[in-house]
């Protein structure tokens, strides 16, 4: 057996080929930090230990620093912690289990920031290498050549996993040549500093505490800034490649691709953010749809305000990057804040000589409007963007035509949202075939349907409304295809609504568009529901769940489990879809999206109404206009109160009935939506308070 060979490698070797040849049968084990290279040589690489495995090393070396040490259900989870941080390496798991004498395992998971100096002193005993994490680390290193040591201090950069495109871009410069870098990976992998995550799809990754290590030497250098500079490089190109506004990334982007790199993408946001504002700016504006798609909300709305911060010129690229944290601050139920950007970017596109640009920024933010303000500001802001491209310029204009069927939709008037949409479609028919994305994704996807008992109208989230994605011609059409059919069934025209779904769904298919196929079969299987076909209905939403899990689309997901939760009920399968609902619920809040969470809560309400338990049903209506209320405007809370206010009505509930109607009636006032006043107004529990002028509150 021979141990540590790998400071003398060479020697190692030439021994080991000597004992071969001259003792048949004889088998050689030994250690090393990288391959002796010997004929019939077999490697096996070293694990870290398992997480079993690594809570007792811990313990029993934490044992030896203080007798009274116990592994238990309290510390399991913060030892667990610190031995994950520590890639399961045993010197480091025993060096931290030595820091027990001083500190408790949550201290020293909490200070393993830098593990290198947090791990500093084991046992005296021990050869000088092993007793610190440094030192062992720095017994590596200074057996490396100078090229492998200066592509190791230059990985340190990489916050995650890494390709070796990524690599190449980043750590190339001064005595590291592009052409070598493949050969000095492969040489730093069989050296055990770089280790293959993923062979299959070619991550490689430092140790979290050779990082560290590395990234000392990189300041040490002073080639942190020019690395960096790299880093937001590469970066920019790595999300314009998967970027949903160009013909190239919408075709190509993986959410899959873009969440091994979102570590790498921060750490260059972070860099940015340090040395080169409006490049920092370039990337959160063009990366921000990922944090969109994942549910990565609140990181996601402070990443793009401390690009804003940073960089405050009135620039195009300004105007393109407010209206995106405005879009994840819906998500997050920010309305005073979603509705200030979109006013801001409104403004200043308003003095843009690009009348195209300006159109599509004021039409966009008109959107906003609808969840943040009322009614007439978004019909304003379509009117406003109409006249400013004219007769000319018809993506725009078809894209303008698009949202503005929204109003007439929302406040009940399908005639002239049909009017609307027809002319939209007319115009996209104008588009040439091969424009990049330009039309503005938006859904009908809340609805008022008679599915209450008695055919009672009652509110339900069924899909994403503002889906924040701009498609080209093609999908367009068939987006707008899909909200045709939402409309056809809200006026009760089953046929019509569901040839315009076949419609769009073979659309989709022979464009390989999966998310837009997700969206027309989840379209089906809601015409399904409305019109008593729940079996029909749970296939083909079942059929769009997989389509949106495969994609990766959380928020996706989860508003096509919504709606299976409801199917599900409407079938019979209560328990099963209560599992469903409750399930939504907790990760639509878990997200912080609060339409989705209220939107959750009030479609559970409807089935919970309909299977006959209506104090439960009261509460979750009330549950969800609450939550609805408290992030956004608009008119979803007025919905959300009336729906309350009738199932408290049918419970007996009478002063709570009165006091929710109330308050969606001055709701549904503000967001100006005139079939929701109507509503109230009519409403048995609201005439006592029209003819006492009392407006309270629930």
């Amino acid at each position: 057996m021979l141990d540590t060979c790998e400071h003398v490698v060479d020697a190692c070797a030439s021994l080991t080929e000597a004992i071969l040849l001259a003792c048949a049968g004889v088998t050689v084990l030994a250690t090393s930090r990288e391959p002796l290279r010997c004929s019939a040589e077999t490697t096996w690489r070293v694990p870290g230990l398992g997480r079993t495995e690594s809570a007792e090393l811990f313990a029993a070396r934490a044992k030896s620093a203080r007798p009274s040490f116990e592994l238990t259900d309290e510390n399991a989870a913060d030892v667990d912690a610190v031995c994950t941080r520590l890639d399961g390496l045993p010197l480091a798991i025993e060096l931290a289990a030595a820091r027990v004498a001083a500190f408790s395992p949550v201290q020293i998971a909490a200070r393993l920031g830098d593990s290198l100096d947090m791990l500093s002193s084991g046992n005296r005993t021990a050869l000088t290498r092993q007793q610190t994490l440094r030192a062992a680390i720095t017994w590596s290193h200074d057996l490396l050549t100078g090229e492998e040591r200066v592509l190791l201090r230059r990985l340190a950069i990489f916050a995650g996993s890494c390709s070796l495109d990524a690599v190449e871009d980043v750590c190339v410069g001064g005595a590291i040549e592009r052409h070598g870098i493949a050969d000095l990976v492969a040489r730093l992998v069989d050296k055990s500093i770089v280790t293959v995550d993923d062979a299959d799809a070619g991550r490689y990754r430092l140790l979290d505490t050779i990082r560290q290590f590395g990234a000392d030497r990189l300041d040490e250098a002073g080639e942190r800034d020019a690395v960096e500079a790299r880093m937001l490089d590469w970066a920019l190109r790595f999300a314009a490649a998967h970027d949903p506004d160009t013909a190239t990334g919408a075709r190509e982007r993986s959410l899959a691709r873009l969440e091994l790199d979102h570590d790498n993408v921060r750490a260059a946001l972070d860099a940015g953010l340090r040395h080169d504002a409006q490049g920092a700016l370039r990337l959160a504006s063009t990366f921000w749809r990922f944090w969109l798609d994942r549910n990565y909300f609140t990181e996601g709305v402070r990443r793009l305000r401390a690009a804003l911060d940073a960089a405050p010129e009135a620039t195009e690229l300004r105007m393109r990057t407010l209206l995106a944290a405005a879009a994840l601050e819906l998500r997050s139920g920010e309305p005073t804040s979603f509705v200030a950007r979109a006013r801001q970017a409104e403004e200043l596109a308003r003095r843009s000589s690009r009348a195209p640009f300006a159109a599509d920024v004021v039409h966009r933010a008109g959107l906003l409007y609808v969840a943040g303000l009322d009614m007439a500001s978004f019909e304003t802001a379509c009117e406003d963007a109409l006249e400013l491209v004219a007769e000319g310029h018809a993506p725009v204009r078809a894209s303008i035509l698009h949202a503005w069927s929204i109003v007439p939709y929302y406040v009940g008037d399908y005639g002239e949202a049909r009017r609307r949409l027809a002319a939209a479609l007319e115009t996209l028919a104008e588009v040439p075939a091969d424009e990049p994305p330009f039309f503005e994704g938006a859904t009908y996807g809340f609805v008022v349907l008679p599915e209450g008992p008695q055919g009672a109208l009652r509110p339900i989230l069924e899909e994403t409304i503002m889906l924040f994605h701009r498609f080209a011609r093609a999908q367009a059409e068939a987006y707008a295809l899909c909200n045709l059919a939402t409309l056809e069934r809200s006026d009760g025209r089953r046929d019509a609504a569901r040839t315009a779904l076949e419609d769009a769904l073979d659309r989709f298919r022979a464009l390989a568009d999966d998310a837009g196929e997700a969206l027309a079969l989840t379209g089906l299987g809601n015409w399904a529901r409305s019109f008593g076909e729940p079996e029909a209905a749970i296939a083909w939403l079942e059929q769009a769940r997989e389509l949106r899990r495969r994609r990766g689309d959380r928020r996706a997901v989860g508003m096509t489990e919504t709606d299976l939760a409801l199917a599900l009920a409407h079938s019979g399968e209560r328990e099963r879809a209560r599992t469903l609902f409750a399930h939504v619920r907790d990760r639509f809040r878990a997200a912080d999206d609060a339409p989705g969470h209220g939107g959750a809560l009030v479609t559970w309400a409807l089935a919970e109404e309909r299977a006959g338990n209506l104090q439960r049903a009261a509460e979750l209506a009330r549950g969800g206009a609450e939550v609805w209320e408290r992030g956004l405007r608009g008119h979803l809370p007025g919905w959300g109160w009336l729906d309350a206010a009738d199932i408290y009505a049918a419970c007996g509930e009478l002063e709570r009935a009165h006091a929710s109607v109330v308050r969606a009636q001055r709701l549904f006032r503000r967001a100006g939506d005139r079939r929701g006043v109507a509503l109230c107004a009519a409403h048995g529990a609201a005439k006592p308070a029209l003819r006492s002028g009392k407006d309270r509150p629930a």
